[in-house]
Order: structure tokens, then C-alpha cells, then sequence
């Protein structure tokens, strides 16, 4: 994971933020945390569920590590995974964890 990325995704800068995600990206993620796809696992804290489009197959898995109120570390089972350039990561349901993180807090 490059520098840059680890910080821009670490930081506490918001989930919209320019360069964090493509805007199609943060449409996507969106749209699946509006609709209630985004939804944290019941057993663990590290874990959250993202249901995609196709709702005949499972949720993907997204894992998230945080240290005293920051990420350290996410990744998702989805195809797209998560590129780690920034500005290119493609995997929108890291971008709706990360919203569902970032409005959960705020409330």
C-alpha cells in the first residue's frame, strides 16, 4: 500500500473527500448505504456486510481495523478488492463502510 494511500484512507478526512474516491465510487457507495445494504456484523466489530445488486449471492465481507479512532486497515472479498492507488480505488463497498462509519459517528 503506497504512502499516500495509507493516509488518505488512516486520515480522518471525510469519506467524499477529492482524491479518496472516484465519483462513481462514492454514487455506488452511496446507493448501497441508502438502501440499508451496509450493515455491521453482529458477533464482530472488525466486520461489516455489504450486499451487492445480485441479492441471490452473499454479501461481500469487508474488514476494517481501527486504532484509536482511525483506520489502519480495510479490505473487502469483493472482485475489485482494493486498489491501492489514490484516487483509483475501486471497490465500492470499502467507500459505504467507510460512510456508514463516518455518518455513524457523527450521529
Amino acid at each position: 500500500m503506497s504512502p499516500e494511500f495509507a493516509e488518505n484512507v488512516a486520515g480522518r478526512a471525510p469519506v467524499t473527500d477529492p482524491g479518496r474516491f472516484s465519483d462513481d465510487v462514492l454514487a455506488k457507495a452511496r446507493k448501497d448505504w441508502e438502501a440499508g445494504n451496509v450493515e455491521p456484523d453482529k458477533d464482530f466489530d472488525t466486520i461489516w456486510w455489504v450486499q451487492g445488486r445480485d441479492i441471490t449471492r452473499p454479501p461481500y465481507r469487508v474488514q476494517v481495523l481501527q486504532r484509536e479512532g482511525r483506520i489502519e486497515w480495510i479490505t473487502c472479498t469483493c472482485p475489485h478488492g482494493l486498489n491501492t492507488n489514490p484516487g483509483e480505488t475501486k471497490c465500492h463497498h470499502v467507500a459505504a463502510v467507510l460512510l456508514a462509519i463516518e455518518i455513524g459517528e457523527s450521529t
